[in-house]
Protein backbone atom coordinates (compact mmCIF):
# COMPACT_ATOMS: atom_id res chain seq x y z
CA UNK A 1 0.00 0.00 0.00
CA UNK A 2 2.99 2.82 0.81
CA UNK A 3 4.01 1.69 -3.01
CA UNK A 4 0.85 2.59 -4.45
CA UNK A 5 0.85 5.67 -2.54
CA UNK A 6 4.11 6.57 -3.30
CA UNK A 7 3.35 6.18 -6.80
CA UNK A 8 0.00 8.10 -6.58
CA UNK A 9 2.11 10.84 -4.74
CA UNK A 10 5.07 11.05 -7.58
CA UNK A 11 2.29 11.31 -10.76
CA UNK A 12 0.69 13.96 -8.70
CA UNK A 13 3.89 16.27 -8.48
CA UNK A 14 5.03 15.14 -11.87
CA UNK A 15 1.04 16.20 -13.23
CA UNK A 16 0.73 19.65 -11.33
CA UNK A 17 4.46 20.92 -10.97
CA UNK A 18 7.24 21.21 -13.69
CA UNK A 19 10.33 19.07 -12.96
CA UNK A 20 12.76 21.71 -13.52
CA UNK A 21 10.48 23.90 -10.55
CA UNK A 22 12.69 24.64 -6.97
CA UNK A 23 9.73 23.23 -5.69
CA UNK A 24 9.28 19.92 -7.18
CA UNK A 25 13.18 19.43 -6.73
CA UNK A 26 12.47 20.42 -2.91
CA UNK A 27 9.74 17.92 -2.76
CA UNK A 28 11.44 15.02 -3.77
CA UNK A 29 14.34 16.06 -1.51
CA UNK A 30 12.03 16.07 0.89
CA UNK A 31 10.32 12.50 -0.21
CA UNK A 32 14.07 11.24 -0.46
CA UNK A 33 14.62 12.49 3.04
CA UNK A 34 11.64 10.56 4.28
CA UNK A 35 11.98 7.27 2.57
CA UNK A 36 15.87 7.37 4.32
CA UNK A 37 14.38 8.19 7.69
CA UNK A 38 11.95 5.55 8.20
CA UNK A 39 14.12 2.56 6.45
CA UNK A 40 16.54 3.39 9.05
CA UNK A 41 14.69 4.94 12.78
CA UNK A 42 11.72 3.66 13.94
CA UNK A 43 8.21 5.27 12.93
CA UNK A 44 7.67 6.49 16.26
CA UNK A 45 10.98 8.45 16.35
CA UNK A 46 10.40 9.51 12.84
CA UNK A 47 7.04 10.74 14.01
CA UNK A 48 8.53 12.79 17.28
CA UNK A 49 11.09 14.38 15.19
CA UNK A 50 8.45 15.71 12.56
CA UNK A 51 6.30 16.81 15.96
CA UNK A 52 9.27 18.17 17.34
CA UNK A 53 10.31 20.49 13.63
CA UNK A 54 6.67 21.55 13.64
CA UNK A 55 6.74 22.92 17.15
CA UNK A 56 10.19 24.30 16.89
CA UNK A 57 8.63 26.01 13.47
CA UNK A 58 5.83 27.03 15.61
CA UNK A 59 7.83 28.82 18.28
CA UNK A 60 9.23 30.87 15.69
CA UNK A 61 6.11 31.88 13.72
CA UNK A 62 4.28 32.97 16.34
CA UNK A 63 5.90 35.32 18.25
CA UNK A 64 6.82 36.83 14.95
CA UNK A 65 3.99 36.35 12.77
CA UNK A 66 2.21 39.85 13.36
CA UNK A 67 5.09 42.16 14.09
CA UNK A 68 8.09 40.88 12.73
CA UNK A 69 11.70 39.25 14.10
CA UNK A 70 11.83 42.17 16.36
CA UNK A 71 14.89 44.20 14.62
CA UNK A 72 15.24 47.16 16.94
CA UNK A 73 17.22 50.65 16.16
CA UNK A 74 19.59 49.20 18.67
CA UNK A 75 20.46 46.12 17.04
CA UNK A 76 20.18 47.60 13.24
CA UNK A 77 23.54 50.17 15.20
CA UNK A 78 25.54 47.10 16.31
CA UNK A 79 24.87 45.56 13.31
CA UNK A 80 26.16 48.58 10.99
CA UNK A 81 28.60 49.67 13.12
CA UNK A 82 30.37 45.96 12.91
CA UNK A 83 30.16 46.25 9.52
CA UNK A 84 31.89 49.58 9.41
CA UNK A 85 34.76 48.06 11.76
CA UNK A 86 35.00 45.11 9.06
CA UNK A 87 35.52 47.54 6.82
CA UNK A 88 38.01 49.85 8.51
CA UNK A 89 36.18 52.87 8.83
CA UNK A 90 35.52 52.46 12.54
CA UNK A 91 32.54 52.82 14.89
CA UNK A 92 30.45 54.56 12.41
CA UNK A 93 26.56 53.29 12.01
CA UNK A 94 24.63 52.92 8.76
CA UNK A 95 24.23 56.49 8.69
CA UNK A 96 27.32 58.18 8.72
CA UNK A 97 27.23 59.37 12.71
CA UNK A 98 29.66 58.01 15.18
CA UNK A 99 28.65 55.36 17.30
CA UNK A 100 28.76 56.57 20.67
CA UNK A 101 25.34 56.47 22.46
CA UNK A 102 25.26 52.59 23.51
CA UNK A 103 28.49 50.21 24.73
CA UNK A 104 31.13 49.49 21.88
CA UNK A 105 31.59 45.65 23.07
CA UNK A 106 28.53 44.53 21.61
CA UNK A 107 29.84 45.94 17.80
CA UNK A 108 33.47 44.47 18.82
CA UNK A 109 32.80 40.86 19.11
CA UNK A 110 30.08 40.88 16.83
CA UNK A 111 32.44 42.07 13.53
CA UNK A 112 34.57 38.31 14.02
CA UNK A 113 31.02 36.32 14.24
CA UNK A 114 30.04 38.35 11.05
CA UNK A 115 33.66 38.45 8.90
CA UNK A 116 32.67 34.59 9.92
CA UNK A 117 29.60 34.38 8.11
CA UNK A 118 30.02 35.99 5.40
CA UNK A 119 33.34 33.42 4.60
CA UNK A 120 30.94 30.86 5.30
CA UNK A 121 28.17 32.21 2.89
CA UNK A 122 31.03 32.91 0.03
CA UNK A 123 31.96 28.94 0.47
CA UNK A 124 28.79 27.59 0.30
CA UNK A 125 27.99 30.19 -2.80
CA UNK A 126 31.45 29.04 -4.91
CA UNK A 127 30.69 25.17 -3.75
CA UNK A 128 27.37 25.14 -4.98
CA UNK A 129 27.80 27.19 -8.41
CA UNK A 130 31.77 26.65 -9.29
CA UNK A 131 30.64 24.70 -12.18
CA UNK A 132 28.86 28.29 -13.51
CA UNK A 133 31.85 30.14 -12.62
CA UNK A 134 34.57 27.92 -14.25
Amino acid sequence: SSVRLEVHITSFLAKHFPKDTPLFKFIIRVRSLERILFRFMPKKYVILLAMLAILGAALIIYPTYHYGIGLSPDSVGYISTARSLISGKGFFQYDGQPFFLQPPLYPIILAPILEIALAINLIIFLSQHWKNIL
